[in-house]
């Protein structure tokens, strides 16, 4: 059982858990996917590079927490491996501006079973079903760029929504 005077490191500032639940309850959640967060940084040959600013314009704003999956970070690398004019410099503000700016969630043995089984339901790839029992357990929908994504997750209760459609925020 947690009590309230336990703390949580967020933003490499240790605030009181009572407070941060309290910002939580208060404050809109969203889940962000990884083919959002790349387009903050990679801006060759990608579509809705406007929106994709407005977002993170929003996420500075305070008024909004953006939670993701550890996994994101890996997506994120593994992508920019391949962008040879990326230096290594740019590539480590970019990981601690990360997690400056998103809260990552610890996936547990919990979430990977609502994982799976959105994964067999939803016929989605296992990596994006975690972003789908992240939605559900935070009540939180998904802001995406991923058409597949989006198109699977239009049937369960927190609707994603496409980076196109950001206006609707």
């Amino acid at each position: 059982m947690i009590e309230m005077e336990d703390t949580i490191v967020f933003n490499d500032m240790e605030i009181p858990l009572s407070n941060h639940l309290i910002r939580e309850s208060i404050t809109k959640k969203y889940i962000i996917d990884a083919s959002v967060v790349f387009k903050w940084y990679y801006k060759k040959g990608e579509e809705d590079l406007e929106n994709a600013k407005l977002l993170y314009d929003l996420l500075n704003s305070k008024d909004s927490i953006l939670l993701a999956p550890e996994h994101l970070v890996y997506e994120i690398l593994n992508i920019l491996r391949l962008k040879k004019e990326i230096s290594t410099g740019i590539v480590n503000n970019i990981i601690s501006e990360l997690y400056d700016v998103i809260l990552f969630v610890a996936v547990d043995s919990e979430l990977f079973r609502k994982a799976f089984a959105f994964s067999r339901d939803l016929n989605v790839s296992f990596y994006d079903s975690i972003y789908i029992a992240l939605s559900a357990k935070y009540s939180a929908p998904i802001i995406t760029a991923d058409n597949k994504l989006y198109q699977s997750g239009r049937n369960i209760s927190q609707k994603p929504l496409l980076l196109s459609e950001l206006d609707s925020l």
